[in-house]
């Protein structure tokens, strides 16, 4: 058996403690059956671990799956070109510590406390992060939804498609930009779309309002393009 030290760094100082890092080396080392510890050291802001391995073999295999993590929070923070693995000799070999499973040290209470706020400040992060992504997916769909029925209507006014502004109906409600501009422009598209399928349905698009109708459309098609442009920088 072989004792080794791994040493994780984040991107930066404090980038991967207080997410769960530690709980990961653990949960990987029972799956395996491997010995040791796991802790965060105060003063580098590095994730250590010892562990007892078999062979050379198993502790690089080791190494890697945590570097390899699936958990979305640890995916991408590691630094793997700083990180570590060490193979540990004691003189003489009694020296040598010894482990019952694999357990994770711990800091006094308030430092946990600490790490424990940091954590949870990035779920919240990652989960605002998503949430905004899919409403810009779901934005950038209807959108594009709500242009073919544009278009379609212009070549077809008396075509029975109308205009669905779901997608535009949830960001207006969800806000997930400070920007107005963006909202105030949603805010008229589902306007001006709920006013053409009024004219669908009491299918008066032609003689008096035909005019009126096509307007609709072009201002909807433009409506559309210029929000679809303004998408990225809401999420920035």
């Amino acid at each position: 058996m072989e004792h080794w030290q791994f040493e994780f760094c984040g991107k930066d100082s404090s980038d991967i403690q207080g997410i769960g890092l530690r709980e990961e080396i653990r949960e990987m080392a029972v799956k395996i059956g491997i010995n040791g510890t796991a802790k965060n050291e105060k003063k580098n802001g590095k994730v250590k671990a010892v562990c007892l391995v078999e062979n050379m073999e198993k502790a690089l295999e080791f190494f890697n799956k945590i570097l390899e993590t699936t958990n979305l929070l640890i995916q991408g923070k590691i630094d793997e070109q700083k990180s570590r693995k060490t193979k540990i000799t004691f003189s003489p070999p009694e020296n040598a510590p010894t482990f019952d499973g694999f357990q994770i040290e711990k800091e006094d209470e308030l430092t946990e406390m600490v790490w424990a706020l940091q954590g949870a400040g990035r779920v919240f992060e990652m989960q605002e992060r998503t949430r905004i992504n899919r409403l810009d997916r779901a934005l950038r769909y209807g959108l594009t939804i709500m242009s073919d029925c544009a278009n379609e209507l212009q070549t077809n006014s008396m075509s029975k498609r109308t205009f669905v502004f779901l997608a535009v109906d949830n960001y207006i409600k969800e806000c997930p930009t400070k920007d107005q501009e963006p909202i105030t422009n949603l805010y008229d598209l589902h306007l001006f779309c709920e006013k053409a399928n009024s004219l669908i349905e009491q299918r008066l698009t032609i003689s008096s309002t035909e005019t009126e109708f096509k307007e609709l459309l072009t201002k909807i098609l433009k409506l559309c393009s210029s929000i679809q442009e303004k998408i990225p920088k809401i999420k920035e």
